[in-house]
């Protein structure tokens, strides 16, 4: 790592950076859950968050399949969400609480292939499943059939972050109240194999990950700024191994992701509403 940087400031409770590609530049957007925004964020230039879409009442995550999707925790309104270019947004139709009984999602990530599913934490609001009720799921989600499929279900405390390896052979789960990471394998077609891929202990535990082109992963790491002063970043290598961490300040980390054009890592704190900038070495990446 070659140092951290704070590159915007706003938003209230502001999570999960999203690294959109387009015409081969990397932008950044985040979400304003207490405002029911998403930001999109100036980088290498003069700090700014500017509202692209709102309206949202408790939007947790982002990702990007050609157009920007939102997750949903409300009541009522949980699901996921797609968001046009002019900033109006519509519910894709299957992930929604009108369509089927949702928790409400903390977290979605998009597959690979030409016709990638999505998949998506469903925890509940934060204490709705922990150790004394793990009923959380992770599902994917098909936009073409308006279709969810368990991958996980209904066993997990606190489902957060997840992400899939450069090939898209596994999908990555952070289990938050069992301080872990999870890896979920799929064979064959429909059959999902999920196990442990790293253990944490300290912290409350992982609520973001991410990977680079070389399936390295970075797993960002949360605790309650009542009990630390600062959260972690830990990389980890594609065969389990632990690399290296390192120390954002505030202890409430609510995201991270992977910029391939920047080589750095994105990342938000919500107890300060801070967004952070981590280049990488030549060493990490």
């Amino acid at each position: 790592m070659t140092g951290l940087t704070k590159i915007a400031e706003g938003g209230v409770n502001v999570r999960s950076p999203c690294v959109v590609r387009t015409g081969g530049v990397d932008e950044l957007y985040v979400v304003s859950e207490g405002t029911g925004e998403v930001l999109k964020v100036a980088v290498g230039g003069e700090s700014a968050l500017v509202a692209v879409a709102d309206g949202f009442d408790s939007p947790q995550a982002l990702a990007w399949d050609g157009g920007l999707v939102v997750a949903e925790c409300a009541a009522g309104r949980a699901g996921l969400w797609k968001v046009a270019d002019d900033g109006s947004r519509q519910r894709m139709p299957g992930s929604s609480a009108d369509d089927r009984q949702c928790k409400g999602y903390s977290a979605v990530a998009v597959g690979k292939g030409a016709a990638p599913k999505l998949f998506v934490s469903e925890s509940g609001p934060a204490g709705e499943t922990h150790l004394g009720n793990p009923t959380g799921s992770v599902l994917s989600y098909d936009p073409a059939t308006a279709t969810c499929t368990p991958v996980v279900a209904g066993v997990l405390a606190q489902p957060a972050g997840l992400c899939t390896s450069p090939d898209g052979s596994a999908l990555y789960v952070c289990e938050t109240c069992t301080n872990r990471v999870l890896r979920c394998v799929q064979r064959p077609a429909g059959v999902w194999h999920a196990s442990v891929f790293f253990q944490f202990s300290g912290l409350l535990g992982p609520v973001a990950v991410d990977c680079d082109s070389n399936g390295n992963i970075y797993v960002g790491r949360f605790d309650f700024r009542e009990q630390a002063a600062a959260s972690l970043v830990t990389i980890l290598r594609p065969n389990g191994e632990e690399f290296a961490s390192f120390a954002v300040p505030g202890a409430e980390l609510s995201g991270l992701c992977y910029s391939k054009g920047h080589n750095a890592v994105f990342i938000t704190e919500a107890s300060t509403n801070t967004v952070y900038q981590c280049s990488l070495t030549e060493q990490v990446s």
